[in-house]
């Protein structure tokens, strides 16, 4: 059975349970209204007969009144005799009050509403009779009661009545719950059949899945909650496809770095084993050699690099230190390089320009955007630019080279990505891994990298280090 149609029952089975007790607590209270009405009127027609001498005459003589109201008058005397009216074969004489009642008459004190034979009909006991005491004027003594009583069929029938509405109201109250809670239930099974169904499209593999929310209850903020989930999926989905076709793309990029200093090497080296090389070229060829296995190390470093600053396995020792010297090592160590495509290296920094990084790190992540630079550039000028501002060390790297188009500049990020491999360099940029790391370095600095670029206007890296003061502020 299924759990909305389980709560419909149990709903119903609650409304009933209300119901029953408020319709039994009603009755009971009813029933009593109508015994206490019919004391009441009892209790006039009472104080009527009771303000005269009571006699057996004067009962004779109102008896028809009594009868029109259907009304009957007992007179028993002191000793418990009945003096009117006479006895009846269709009367018990042995109904009598008990000792304690006859105790409570002989005190003055009167008898509520019991039921007692006096023959309205065959049935025993088949009137309800007040009891009221007779006292002697001016002594006050005990002179007997009057039973004054009707027919017992008549407060029946009108309990019978209200027990017949109140249970016609329980079976109509529990058939329209019954018919509320089906409704109910199928309109909530529903939204749940269509939670399980969407459940059911997600472990297959679809991801689309969107589910109706109104925010109006639980069932709504479940919904928008499995919507998120769904969108997350989608877009986990989608990040593992990318990854994946990353890898694959990896594998083949490295397959093809390392094939080519392979293919040389093992060129090389068989032509020296065969002969085919004359000696004089021997010691060329072994430079060759050399050059291809430093490019393979420079490669299986680089890989390893990235990989352990990506999975935050490097610890940063972060100081405080001036860029200017550091900016004036680097052209030193690059000009070389530069002179040979005709690149000026320009230094635009103040001495007193401080930035908080480790400093072999932040070495790197320059050189690394110089040589991409001088890849990129013939004939033009280089600026390495450093400004202190208020919360952060400002680097711009700016060449005046090829430039990128936007769909390059969002794809420099990735390992192995080259923006054009017909002007690579041997040197500098071989591996597709400088910009890579250069990223992942200033993700670990809490820096931040921007590039502007257009193709024929050259390129602009942005490097923001935030000062020490600045992180602080910003861990508390």
């Amino acid at each position: 059975m299924r759990y909305f149609y389980q709560q419909m029952i149990a709903f119903v089975l609650v409304i009933v349970v209300i119901i029953s007790t408020m319709g039994l607590t009603l009755f009971n209270f009813s029933k009593n209204q109508v015994y206490l009405r019919q004391q009441e009127e009892l209790s006039q027609i009472a104080d009527f007969i009771v303000g005269q001498e009571i006699t057996k005459d004067y009962l004779q003589q109102i008896q028809p009144v009594l009868d029109s109201a259907s009304v009957r008058v007992f007179y028993f005397d002191a000793g418990n005799q009945r003096q009117y009216p006479d006895a009846q074969a269709d009367i018990q004489e042995n109904l009598q009050l008990s000792e304690s009642e006859l105790k409570q008459l002989t005190s003055g004190q009167q008898l509520g509403l019991k039921a007692f034979d006096m023959g309205f009909s065959e049935r025993d006991s088949d009137a309800l009779a007040i009891f009221i005491p007779l006292m002697t004027t001016p002594s006050k003594q005990y002179a007997g009661y009057l039973a004054i009583g009707a027919p017992a069929y008549l407060t029946d029938r009108t309990i019978r009545a209200l027990y017949v509405n109140l249970l016609r109201g329980v079976l109509i109250s529990g058939g329209i719950s019954v018919v509320i809670s089906a409704l109910l239930a199928r309109y909530q099974n529903r939204r749940i059949s269509r939670l399980s169904q969407a459940t059911r499209q997600i472990a297959s593999g679809d991801y689309t899945v969107d589910i109706p929310a109104n925010n109006g209850d639980e069932f709504d903020d479940l919904a928008k909650d499995f919507n998120q989930m769904t969108h997350a999926l989608q877009v986990s989905q989608q990040e593992v496809n990318r990854q994946e076709n990353m890898r694959r793309q990896l594998m083949l990029d490295v397959a093809h770095e390392m094939r080519t200093p392979l293919t040389t090497m093992i060129g090389l080296l068989k032509g020296m084993e065969d002969g085919v090389l004359p000696p004089e070229k021997w010691e060329r060829s072994i430079s060759l050699v050399n050059s291809e296995a430093q490019r393979l190390a420079r490669l299986v470093n680089e890989n390893l690099d990235y990989e352990k600053i990506r999975a935050n396995e490097i610890s940063l020792n972060k100081v405080n230190f001036s860029i200017a010297p550091v900016f004036n090592d680097i052209a030193l160590q690059m000009n070389e390089e530069a002179a040979k495509k005709a690149i000026q290296i320009q230094i635009e920094c103040e001495p007193d320009v401080r930035v908080y990084a480790d400093a072999d790190r932040f070495r790197q992540i320059v050189v690394n955007i110089v040589k991409n630079a001088v890849q990129f550039t013939t004939e033009g000028t280089i600026t390495i630019k450093g400004t202190s501002r208020l919360d952060s060390t400002q680097i711009i790297i700016k060449d005046s080279g090829v430039g990128m188009t936007k769909e390059e500049v969002e794809n420099i990020w990735e390992r192995f990505y080259k923006a054009d491999i017909s002007r690579k360099n041997n040197v500098f940029g071989e591996s597709g891994l400088g910009l890579s790391i250069v990223k992942q370095l200033m993700n670990a600095h809490e820096g931040h990298i921007s590039v502007t670029s257009a193709p024929g206007q050259g390129t602009s890296f942005t490097l923001e280090f935030p000062h020490e003061k600045t992180l602080k502020q910003e861990k508390k």
